[in-house]
């Protein structure tokens, strides 16, 4: 188990790998990224992989940090088996196990949102159902009680799998129209859309871009529309928007919190508080990641996270 101090955690994305080193305050103390490619097989993904965690433990004994436990945040959702990725939008982590991995340190798969909700608690945040959208989709999970809340198979990230559209865009899920298919679809097109000039998506949206105001506002429509379910069920306190939905809430902010307020006054709940921005996406999940590493302890609320079935 990791000794107190420090924990180690890497983050997947589809064309890095990222590996950071954190304190007991969460404070990243070392970070390298290494490249990947779609190209790449698995069996070189799980090389650099193993590479860079045998580099990062080298760091932590340098640092005094010592620690035999690895979250990694995958691009995808665990199921059951906690070493396991079960669905992942990006082909070369479909089925993707840890046991791969010729490593002998303890590792721990979560998803990036998973990650990045751990960040916002450990930033003092008790309440709030965390949104991470980014290229490849939409993860959702809710934190409460000292825990992240999961359903009965121990998986994570279906609230992105809420239906926003009837009939629509396939999902790696089997079924049509959910969050994170209808996301990526819409964002893809935005992104492709007439940007003036503009290097980014806020950027288009600062130049005045008609087509990525319109296909951004139907983010907004179909977030809120997800949102209002999700607030007429858990009543949170707070809903922190993380990755591309937090560059985006200025301009879908003021029309999503009015979907929320109406859903959870016709539910007769209480209200949410705030629609925040969450930290950058890379810095908390990475940070998130190495915090659920260094609180394996079973005394530990952080370490409740990763137990399946919980």
């Amino acid at each position: 188990m990791a000794q107190a101090g420090g924990g180690i955690g890497v983050v997947v994305e589809r064309r890095r790998i990222s590996v950071g080193v954190a304190d007991d305050r969460g404070v990243v103390r070392y970070r390298h990224t290494a490249p990947i490619a779609d190209s790449d097989s698995r069996t070189v993904v799980d090389e650099r992989l193993a590479s860079v965690i045998a580099a990062a433990r080298d760091a932590a004994r340098d640092l005094a940090l010592e620690s035999d436990v690895v979250c990694i945040a995958v691009p995808g959702e665990i199921a059951g088996d906690p070493q396991h990725v079960v669905r992942s939008p990006l082909p070369l982590w479909v089925g993707w196990s840890a046991r791969s991995l010729a490593s002998d340190a303890e590792i721990v798969l979560v998803s990036a949102a998973h990650a990045g909700a751990a960040a916002e608690a450990a930033r003092g945040s008790t309440d709030f159902v965390y949104i991470l959208g980014c290229a490849y989709g939409v993860s959702a999970v809710r934190f409460a009680d000292g825990r992240i809340c999961t359903q009965n198979d121990g998986r994570v990230g279906d609230l992105g799998h809420l239906t926003v559209v009837n009939g629509g865009v396939e999902c790696i899920c089997g079924a049509r129209g959910c969050l994170t298919a209808e996301f990526t679809h819409l964002l893809a097109a935005a992104r492709g859309a007439d940007r003036d000039g503009a290097s980014s998506l806020p950027a288009a949206l600062d130049a005045g871009s008609v087509r990525a105001t319109r296909l951004v506002r139907q983010l907004g429509v179909q977030l809120a529309g997800a949102l209002a379910a999700i607030a007429r069920v858990v009543d949170p306190e707070r809903v922190i928007l993380a990755g591309i939905h937090a560059e985006i809430l200025p301009w879908i902010g003021a029309e999503v919190a009015a979907v929320i307020e109406h859903a959870v006054a016709g539910a007769r709940l209480g209200s949410v508080e705030a629609i925040l921005p969450g930290a950058p996406m890379a810095d908390a999940v990475l940070a998130g990641a190495a915090r659920i590493a260094c609180d394996q302890e079973p005394s530990s609320p952080l370490s409740e996270m990763i137990r399946p079935g919980s």
